[in-house]
């Protein structure tokens, strides 16, 4: 086999390739070298083409996925996967950051722009920048106007006429409509119209927050909208999407897009994504 040949070359000059063939090339799954060479290949490519030198790819996976060994080496060679007192360091930058913003949690996100130079900003400013007026929240134009000059608003233009369809803001008007006619005119700046409708057909969550916010349509005094511990074990599966928006709301609860327990092996692949980058959970590698 190549990696005998390798050895016996090394240890008692048999088998040698000649001058112009080499018994291994190593450049060939370089990127996954770790687990993916054999260690005649390593120790070949080490000795001769000055690759796979160290015992560990330091940038190849997730900690939690990690032998003691290899997380110790790294650490202490590296400064990469070191335990701290809130236990050891579980992002890996390089996973999902393609699409970071949406896709990585508040933790990620910081841990990232510290340790790994990644997600420092708030905001993709090239992102929907031809629709910038409409599509970008009020927090998105402040930040991108100020820090990159870009999706400023024009001190002369009224992107929305907030008198149209006043009647029917809750359903009628766009997400960047209602930002827009909030911040500029103080209009549609809550997240459900009060007047607006029969209590009675109202979806729960809207009853909830006009019981906060109005004391409208509130439950009777001993009972609420939803019962959230009901079902809680299996919340992703049996919850309806109002009770989910609901127990969020009032009582932390069903808040995370998926509910990262069980089998791995059943999980969608939306879901062991998900999973794996923001509970490192159910990872594949």
């Amino acid at each position: 086999s190549t990696d005998k040949k390798a050895w016996c070359c090394e240890k008692q000059q048999l088998g040698c390739p000649t001058t112009t063939v080499v018994a291994y090339d190593c450049t060939a799954g370089a990127d996954n070298w770790e687990a993916g060479w054999s260690a005649g290949k390593k120790e070949y490519c080490c000795d001769g083409g000055r690759a796979a030198c160290e015992p560990f790819d330091c940038l190849a996976g997730i900690v939690n996925g990690w032998s003691a060994d290899k997380m110790k080496w790294c650490c202490e060679y590296k400064d990469l996967g070191c335990s701290t007192t809130e236990g050891p360091v579980l992002f890996d930058c390089e996973a999902g950051y393609a699409n970071w913003k949406r896709g990585w949690n508040e933790q990620k996100k910081a841990y990232c722009c510290v340790a790994g130079r990644k997600a420092c900003e708030p905001y993709d400013c090239e992102a929907g920048l031809s629709n910038a007026a409409a599509g970008w929240s009020i927090e998105k134009t402040t930040w991108c106007c100020a820090n990159k000059q870009k999706g400023c608003p024009s001190t002369t233009t009224v992107f929305y006429d907030c008198d149209a369809g006043l009647a029917n803001w809750e359903k009628g008007w766009s997400v960047g409509k209602k930002d827009w006619c909030c911040v500029k005119q103080g209009k549609g700046c809550d997240a459900y119209d009060c007047q607006e409708g029969d209590p009675a057909d109202w979806v729960e969550l809207k009853k909830a927050f006009c019981c906060d916010t109005q004391n409208l349509a509130c439950p009777t005094t001993s009972q609420l909208a939803f019962d959230c511990y009901d079902g809680l074990d299996t919340w992703e599966a049996s919850w309806q999407q109002d009770k989910k928006k609901f127990c969020c709301e009032h009582g932390k609860f069903a808040c995370d897009p998926y509910q990262c327990v069980g089998s791995a092996a059943s999980w969608n692949g939306d879901k062991v994504q998900w999973c794996c980058s923001h509970k490192g959970l159910g990872c594949t590698t």
